[in-house]
């Protein structure tokens, strides 16, 4: 089911989104239930910049043994309005395009969170005309997405201990593109602008 919800994905953007606009940042989880849901982010003012992590290779840009059509999402999109918000798509344990430490969560989210922190970082932003770097301790409306029901406890300690507020971090049991992944996390980092 997944390889078919990015096949389609993939052909809707290739009718003109992404000509017009690149990809935008985005998260696909599979679920034990029933039925597909999305939500969506919108907004009528500020500029947009979409964000690739030079420690990965653009999904877009994946070998097809990941599926007949490439994912179509950038790793963050950086919205400049009132407040200089950074959204990062939901990152797991892929460096370059393969995953590292199959199946060890730990290892995983060491893995993880360390492409977050390199991808919102000053040098990566930079590079990507974006004046100002962001930290772990930035982020935001944390959510992770953990494979197996029995990780669940180190989940949280993992959360407890490296996320800067428990509320921040919501947990939520999911499915994966990949088999060998157990966690992904996708997140918001925002500071007030300041004026020029």
């Amino acid at each position: 089911m997944y390889r078919d919800f990015c096949r389609g994905h993939a052909i809707a953007f290739e009718e003109g989104y992404a000509s017009a606009w690149g990809m935008p940042s985005a998260t696909g989880i599979g679920t034990w239930g029933n039925g597909v849901g999305f939500y969506f982010l919108a907004s009528r003012t500020g500029a947009m910049t979409h964000i690739e992590n030079s420690r990965q290779i653009p999904a877009y840009r994946y070998p097809s043994l990941y599926g007949p059509k490439a994912l179509s999402f950038a790793r963050a999109t950086h919205v400049s309005a009132a407040r200089d918000t950074l959204y990062v798509s939901g990152t797991a344990s892929i460096v370059g395009h393969e995953t590292l430490q199959a199946g060890d969560l730990v290892k995983q989210w060491d893995v993880a969170t360390g492409n977050i922190a390199h991808l919102i970082g000053a040098d990566n932003l930079a590079s990507q005309g974006i004046v100002r770097g962001f930290t772990l301790h930035d982020l935001d409306q944390i959510k992770v997405y953990y494979h197996h029901a029995d990780d669940l406890p180190a989940v949280k300690q993992l959360g407890a201990t490296h996320v800067r507020s428990a509320r921040a971090c919501a947990l939520s049991e999911g499915r994966f593109c990949r088999a060998d992944l157990v966690v992904e996390i996708e997140a918001i980092a925002s500071s007030k602008r300041m004026p020029s």
